[in-house]
């Protein structure tokens, strides 16, 4: 019984990780776009001030798993700031590894 127990407990927990990812993930989308930033799910057009600055490079090779996807997650390609970053910003993006992400430095 306990082994049993235990090999149902190891997916469950990582489900349960995985969720709370994609929960996180969500909040910090919504915190960055409230915040006066965008982020773009494919390639585009962003009209910004000329000052905008590649910040830190795309991971384009980084992919989110059906399973993520499943459960609500979304691929972040660009995220936007026509401003300087913030510390509560900095936090947000962290949490898009895969993003490219342009602000003014």
């Amino acid at each position: 019984m306990f082994v049993a127990v235990t090999l149902l407990a190891i997916p469950l927990g990582w489900l349960a990780w995985q969720e709370r990812l994609v929960r996180n993930r969500q909040a910090m989308r919504r915190q960055i776009e409230q915040s006066g930033g965008a982020v773009f799910v494919q390639d585009m057009d962003w009209l910004s001030s000329g000052e905008s600055r590649t910040i830190r490079a795309g991971n384009y090779g980084s992919k989110v798993s059906s399973l993520r996807r499943w459960l609500g997650d979304e691929r972040a390609d660009f995220i936007c700031f026509d401003r300087q970053l913030t510390d509560e910003d900095r936090r947000a993006i962290s949490a898009f590894s895969e993003a490219e992400i342009t602000a003014i430095p």
